[in-house]
């Protein structure tokens, strides 16, 4: 006799980088009664390639992604130290360490310069469909997302509500309308997101386009139309349409391929519709989830 089961893995589980925020993995285990380990024919199906050489590869692309971070901070940092060592010398010591701030602040903007140009140069623009995990798109994928998880900790936070986030995310891919407040940094998947005017990012929300589920790796669009809330901390998930005026509740979570009418009110785990909001112009109206 045997029996099926299937696992969700755990936010931080599958992927990194762009994947760091939530994804799924679906798995099959082959349960008997003389034992209850996966059989070795799933173990193969699942894993696609032998341990070692997904081993091997994990190793080598963390260590690969790490030097080029690593090298985009230090191209970023040679002209801080360049313009530190300048006004050292004409200016003094205490007005050089006064610049510091300033140079912090050169420095993320010239590393972003460089990963958007590595972005949009070398990389096509990601398509809706699915790849294996392991292969050379979703491998271009993954070191790009790395590189923006590096900056999104170390320097873009700084940037959370500013107009300067949304120049970003355009640059790297997103269509991105006018008006739009964006209080997270936890967007990726920049070339299926489209986000329309008026639309507000809650804070800590997260929209992604991107799935991992049994070994293939999986890319949707995601559309948030004309002054769409997403609440704080709520998670968008790929193939996800909110419609004109749509609210998502704070802490919600989307399935994926959900669509959400407009100007209706969705929460819970997973969202599901609350209510409808009212006209607009009426004398009660829903407020920003931000």
């Amino acid at each position: 006799m045997s029996t099926e089961s299937t696992t969700e893995a755990s936010p931080s589980s599958a992927i990194g980088a762009q994947g760091e925020n939530v994804t799924a993995t679906t798995t099959t285990t082959t349960t008997t009664a003389e034992t209850s380990v996966p059989t070795t024919s799933a173990k193969k199906a699942d894993a696609g390639l032998s341990g070692a050489v997904v081993d091997i590869g994990r190793y080598a692309g963390s260590l690969f992604v790490f030097v080029l971070a690593a090298s985009f901070s230090a191209a970023g940092l040679v002209p801080c130290v360049m313009i530190y060592d300048v006004v050292d010398t004409a200016f003094g010591r205490l007005l050089a360490v006064a610049t510091v701030p300033f140079l912090y602040g050169l420095w993320g903007f010239l590393y972003l310069v460089l990963l958007v140009a590595w972005k949009r140069v070398l990389w096509p623009r990601l398509t809706e469909g699915t790849v294996p995990l392991f292969s050379p798109k979703s491998v271009a994928w993954l070191t790009t997302g790395y590189l923006h998880v590096f900056i999104r900790k170390t320097w873009l936070w700084m940037w959370i509500g500013s107009p300067f986030l949304a120049v970003y995310f355009r640059a790297m891919g997103a269509r991105i309308g006018r008006r739009v407040l964006i209080n997270t940094t936890n967007v990726n998947d920049f070339d299926l997101i489209t986000i329309g005017d008026d639309v507000v990012l809650g804070g800590d929300c997260t929209v992604i386009a991107h799935l991992l589920e049994g070994g293939q790796l999986g890319f949707a669009p995601v559309v948030l139309e004309k002054g769409a809330q997403v609440g704080a901390s709520a998670t968008v998930m790929p193939g996800v349409r909110l419609g004109a005026g749509a609210v998502l509740g704070a802490s919600a979570v989307t399935t994926k391929q959900q669509q959400i009418p407009a100007r209706e009110i969705w929460a819970g785990l997973p969202a599901r519709f609350v209510k409808a909001r009212r006209p607009a112009g009426t004398s009660s109206s829903t407020s920003s989830p931000t």
